[in-house]
């Protein structure tokens, strides 16, 4: 084949190889290469922004389930010394 082979420097050109055409790889490949590795890298730091997302939305959560619990303890209170001081009244 008479395909033009590149290799990557380490800045991440193309520079054409010709000196070594068993180790060089066709520049749609390395284009390739590159996107996926870019993907890969894109990919952990979304799983690393969800996981902390949802760690806050988790202590958020519990954090409610907290006042939801002692607001309704404190008018479950309320409520019954309001009907202990009603019957108390009656009799």
């Amino acid at each position: 084949t008479n395909a033009l082979l590149y290799r990557l420097s380490y800045d991440g050109n193309f520079i054409e190889n010709s000196y070594s055409p068993f180790f060089s790889l066709s520049k749609e490949l390395l284009m390739a290469i590159r996107e996926y590795e870019e993907e890969a890298r894109n990919l952990t730091l979304h799983v690393a922004v969800c996981a902390e997302r949802y760690q806050n939305l988790h202590f958020r959560l519990e954090r409610l389930e907290r006042v939801v619990l002692i607001t309704s303890s404190t008018l479950f209170a309320s409520v019954l010394t309001l009907i202990a001081t009603l019957f108390q009244k009656i009799h």
